[in-house]
């Protein structure tokens, strides 16, 4: 072993006795050796572990410890055995400078002093002697200059200014000597809460986007760190503000809004002290959207030699406007077919239909009207006209009652006919008739009762 630093040294061997690599066996072919180096830091009869493989005679280590012992053998493999092992060889790594300190920590402030404290590094075998912590003055230039060097783990910075921001870094020594520089870190001392932003200012407005920009509260330092949050109301969430940016940008884009909807937005400002008041509110509106397609143009009416109309769209009669959510259609025609649709109306203009197909529904048939009965005494022959319809369905059937004098009506007739004739009548006997129509929504009301005496008859 040789060439032994903090963290590297150099492995080197010889062959078995009385054989070298490229001597042969007595058929020619010549001896081949694979040699194995194990190590160990946990002690002469402690866990090894293989760091080379090979057929070369020397190796490198690497990666050590420093301050550190170890223990290494050598194992020899012929023809894929394992023929012999090396008594273990014991060395030690150099001591060097310290590792690399965390940054220090914040243990307490004020606004014109800091408190600083660190832990100590590994110190690489050789004790921790002192340590050295620089600044930058709160200039912001990446320039270092020494704010404390001694053997203490804790500094205090005094006559700083309030609410500004100090970078350090800190580095350990030895009797090696310096270590590296630790990450920098910047501390504040302590100062006020932001005061109130100005509203939000409207850039530009998109069908759903909006960007907005804001300016610093006024009374920030330019190296005070502030943080904005941009809350945003919504129509129909109950008046509550929500965050939609947090971030130190002065400007943001606020996307996936509906079109056409009015919107209201807020500003809040923070620093390491706390969050200012809210701004003003900043009301602003989406923009429309094109239109839809329209319906395909159809021909209305005849096409004469020289001229035709077009048509297209349909056209929609307002049944109802207003802040309800719900609303009765009435005198609508029975047996009718209705197309329904809705769109919301704002500030901001009107909505898109609810539907694209609208909603198709039929009102239900109406009974058919009482029709008007005529009865003329000629050979018993009675004649009713026909019975006019509330709705689509025509009559299907009509129902011809008669009855005597004190005895119950008996249906004479029922059919689609507007003439019927009763026959076996009794001369001189008072009949009395009445006639309603019916159709596939039920059956209508009865006429006005007629009562028609027959006629005598002529003796022979």
């Amino acid at each position: 072993i040789s060439e032994i630093q903090a963290r590297t040294a150099r492995l080197t061997w010889t062959p078995p006795s009385g054989l070298q690599n490229g001597d042969r066996h007595a058929n020619g072919l010549p001896h081949t050796f694979k040699y194995e180096v194990a190590l160990s830091d946990k002690g002469k009869d402690g866990k090894y572990r293989t760091i080379y493989s090979g057929e070369e005679l020397e190796c490198s280590l690497k990666d050590l410890k420093p301050a550190t012992d170890y223990h290494i053998r050598l194992n020899v493999i012929y023809n894929s055995v394992k023929v012999s092992c090396s008594e273990p060889v014991n060395f030690s790594t150099h001591s060097c400078i310290p590792e690399c300190p965390f940054p220090p920590k914040l243990s307490h402030r004020t606004k014109s002093s800091l408190t600083l404290q660190w832990k100590a590094p590994a110190d690489n075998g050789s004790k921790i002697s002192g340590y050295l912590l620089e600044w930058d003055e709160g200039k912001r230039n990446s320039v270092f200059t020494e704010c404390y060097s001694g053997s203490q783990r804790h500094h205090k910075v005094a006559k700083l200014c309030s609410a500004s921001g100090y970078t350090f870094r800190l580095a350990a020594r030895n009797d090696v000597g310096t270590s590296g520089y630790s990450q920098e870190i910047i501390f504040y001392t302590c100062g006020n809460i932001p005061q109130s932003p100005l509203a939000p200012r409207l850039v530009r407005a998109g069908t759903t986007w909006i960007t907005l920009q804001w300016s610093r509260p006024d009374g920030c330092t330019p190296e005070e760190i502030i943080t904005y949050n941009l809350e945003i109301q919504e129509e129909n969430n109950g008046g509550a503000f929500n965050s939609r940016y947090t971030g130190d940008d002065l400007t943001c884009t606020v996307r996936n809004l509906k079109r056409s909807t009015q919107y209201k937005f807020r500003l809040i400002a923070s620093n390491v002290e706390g969050r200012s008041n809210p701004s003003e509110v900043l009301v602003c509106t989406t923009s429309p959207d094109r239109p839809g397609p329209p319906s395909s143009p159809c021909i209305k009416g005849a096409i004469t030699s020289h001229s035709f109309c077009v048509k297209w769209a349909n056209q929609w009669e307002v049944a109802y406007s207003g802040s309800a959510t719900e609303y009765v259609c009435d005198h609508l025609k029975p047996g009718t077919l209705y197309r329904l649709r809705a769109c919301c109306i704002s500030t901001g203009g009107h909505s898109q239909s609810s539907s694209n197909k609208p909603e198709n529904l039929t009102s239900e048939l109406g009974l058919p009207s009482v029709p008007d009965l005529r009865v003329v005494i000629v050979s018993e022959y009675l004649v009713y006209s026909p019975s006019t319809v509330d709705g689509s369905c025509d009559v299907t059937t009509y129902y011809l009652e008669m009855s005597e004098t004190d005895k119950e009506a008996l249906v004479v007739y029922d059919g689609p006919n507007l003439e019927c004739t009763v026959s076996s009548l009794l001369p001189g006997t008072t009949y009395s008739f009445r006639v309603r129509a019916a159709n596939d929504a039920g059956v209508g009301s009865v006429c006005k009762q007629k009562d028609e005496k027959v006629a005598c008859a002529i003796l022979k």
